[in-house]
């Protein structure tokens, strides 16, 4: 496994770790739905810099790209380099909720969009400018998760779908899986995190 992957993995156990400091000392919600996507990916970045340094890291939310087959744009919740690697990160995060939005369950709403969201991180190629501006040789693609992992078989269907790719586009086969789990008495939060294995620019 590449060094880049570690630092990855690692960054989730971080961001766990200031996610559970943060709800410790003020937090304004109520409930357990998991971290919102947007400060799920800001407490992401946060993770690496602590991990990777400050200046190592330069990141970007809600990047504009353009959606190849579709012609037209779409937003990437972040976009990534590290400096000292060399590399980019292209990344998607979403939330998967409990309960059901009009008759459906959240979980499998959020299931899909994740099945989007990986084949889209794959339709982003060279000529886009959030990559060719980043004069990178490797380009990973993540796609991070959060979820309140409760008994009900809903939400552990969509557990067990990304620990075995199911919720993956396939052309995430290979890809690396891993999770952090909360080491307070709370064991239900459940960060997730998937890496396609890079492309490397010729």
């Amino acid at each position: 496994m590449s060094s880049v992957v570690k630092l990855l993995e690692r960054a989730v156990i971080k961001c766990h770790e200031i996610h559970e400091h943060r709800m410790s000392e003020y937090f304004p919600g109520k409930g357990n739905g998991g971290i919102h996507e947007f400060n799920h990916v800001l407490t992401f970045i946060e993770a690496l810099q602590n991990l990777s340094g400050y200046d190592n890291v330069v990141a970007w939310t809600e990047v504009q790209c353009l959606h190849k087959k579709r012609k037209r744009s779409a937003r990437l919740d972040a976009a990534i380099k590290l400096k000292n690697e060399n590399i980019i990160i292209l990344l998607e995060a979403k939330r998967i909720r409990q309960g059901k939005t009009r008759g459906s369950f959240n979980s499998s709403i959020a299931i899909k969009s994740i099945r989007n969201d990986t084949k889209r991180l794959i339709e982003i190629d060279e000529s886009e400018p959030v990559v060719s501006a980043s004069k990178t040789n490797a380009i990973y693609r993540v796609m991070l998760a959060s979820m309140w992992l409760s008994d009900d078989r809903n939400m552990q269907d969509a557990y067990e779908k990304w620990k075995s790719h199911d919720a993956f586009d396939i052309n995430w086969k290979g890809c690396v899986v891993s999770e952090s789990v909360s080491k307070s008495t709370e064991k239900h939060l459940k960060l997730l995190l998937a890496v396609k294995i890079p492309h490397i620019k010729s």
